[in-house]
């Protein structure tokens, strides 16, 4: 009997020994971790400060502005004219290429459609030239030809890739939780959906290029904001994702309730 009762203390106390144990390792631990995680927590602070001066108190107009997308469409537009006057009036309208060359300046990169990218060759092929255009005046086969045109390269800004680097920088902090990196993520992905609208929405307006100017006075009239109109019509919306993003962001935070 005294024998059982000894085993039973013995045990009692191991048990009492051990779980003090684990509960001063645990207490430890958090003292330990303590000032990491106080650490971690500053610089998750620092970047959701730069995500908010992001995406806070924006207007879908300022997001626009932001991607440089009303100056894109503009220039792509100008750049599809330039095609057009280059197939139906090629002998009529001389463009200058100067100034051309100063107004596209600013486009200092651009997606190239598929049909139109050629294979580089090495060799004496490199220095060979191509063959003169065939000059064609039958209106029929120009609109024929016209009809076919598709917008070859969409190009845009260095605005435009710093903002889309910039938000990569961001969606690839480990220390954003995942479902606000997912969203900066796909905010981005609008930013590349709505520049190859781009390409889209000039290809589509160029066929109304020969309704709009049939004849070289025509051009002198013509109003790019009709192209901008059919593209805004496409584009996707920015704020409703934007507003995801500050919602997770608040929902993390707490803010609302740190604030009351």
């Amino acid at each position: 009997m005294i024998t059982d009762i000894k085993e039973i203390t013995n045990i009692l106390f191991f048990l009492i020994v051990g779980s003090i144990t684990i509960l001063s390792y645990l207490q430890a631990r958090k003292t330990l971790f303590a000032p990491i995680r106080t650490e971690v927590f500053k610089l998750q602070l620092k970047i959701f400060e730069e995500v908010l001066g992001f995406f806070q108190n924006k207007t879908e107009i300022e997001f626009i502005k932001e991607c440089d997308l009303n100056l894109i469409i503009r220039l792509n537009t100008y750049q599809m004219v330039d095609s057009y006057v280059d197939n139906f009036f090629a002998s009529e309208v001389k463009i200058d290429k100067e100034h051309q060359k100063e107004v596209y300046k600013i486009l200092t990169r651009a997606i190239v459609s598929e049909k139109y990218l050629r294979p580089i060759t090495e060799g004496p092929e490199d220095s060979a030239t191509e063959p003169p255009k065939k000059v064609i005046t039958n209106p029929a086969i120009l609109l024929s030809n016209w009809q076919k045109y598709e917008h070859p390269a969409i190009a845009y800004t260095e605005k435009l890739a710093d903002t889309q680097a910039e938000l990569k920088r961001l969606s690839i902090s480990p220390i954003l939780p995942s479902n606000i990196r997912r969203l900066i993520t796909e905010f981005n992905d609008l930013i590349t959906k709505n520049l190859f609208l781009v390409g889209e929405s000039t290809t589509e307006f160029s066929q109304r290029m020969p309704d709009l100017a049939p004849r070289t006075s025509d051009l002198q009239k013509f109003n790019p904001s009709l192209a901008a109109n059919l593209y805004n019509s496409k584009r996707i919306a920015f704020e409703p994702k934007a507003e995801e993003i500050l919602t997770a962001i608040n929902n993390y935070l707490k803010i609302e309730q740190l604030m009351h």
